[in-house]
């Protein structure tokens, strides 16, 4: 069976605050409001190792983000929430590796694959977005989804999105693969 941390009382009290904060956001109906506080929600679950309600609270606050017309900050959420998929397709992938007795993971071969094609598709998202975001370091977006492809199995394009991300940095982007490996690991940083 698959041991979750309990959650600790400063997580807990994160949670009743972003939870007390999503109430009032609803009050108000304001997309900003109600993204950041489904996101701080979204945290406190992905800290608890509540990994499918972490991503579900991170998509909804993506479909609210959507609405408030900032790239920046979409694409900030669309990297964590990316990042939440990953953590879900590596979760059902360690179920689905569990006998069929330990409860329902003998149904679900390969249990993550569903949740790797949305982490891809939310990557490929930002790296959609990263020409249209004012902020000038975006790079590190970039970096970040470069982690999540590589995490999904996706080596050329985590090297890619490396490469993107180095060529905004000042165009020292190595074209010859052999050259990018002695930089180490850029999403390790």
């Amino acid at each position: 069976m698959i041991a979750l941390s309990l959650p600790t009382e400063p997580v807990r009290e994160r949670l009743r605050r972003a939870s007390a904060s999503l109430d009032l956001a609803e009050l108000t109906g304001s997309p900003f409001a109600m993204s950041q506080a489904l996101a701080e929600v979204a945290r406190c679950h992905r800290e608890m190792q509540a990994t499918a309600s972490a991503e579900a609270h991170f998509d909804a606050a993506v479909r609210w983000a959507r609405l408030c017309g900032s790239n920046d900050h979409l694409a900030d959420l669309l990297c964590e929430l990316a990042d939440a998929s990953v953590r879900v397709s590596l979760a059902q992938d360690l179920r689905s590796m569990l006998p069929p007795e330990a409860g329902d993971a003998g149904d679900r071969p390969g249990g993550g694959h569903a949740a790797r094609e949305r982490a891809r598709d939310h990557a490929f998202e930002v790296s959609q977005l990263v020409g249209r975001i004012s902020d000038p370091a975006c790079e590190a977006r970039l970096l970040r989804v470069s982690e999540v492809l590589e995490r999904c199995g996706d080596h050329a394009d985590a090297l890619q999105m490396q490469r993107r991300a180095l060529d905004l940095m000042g165009g020292v982007a190595p074209r010859d693969p052999a050259v990018l490996s002695g930089f180490g690991r850029l999403a390790d940083g």
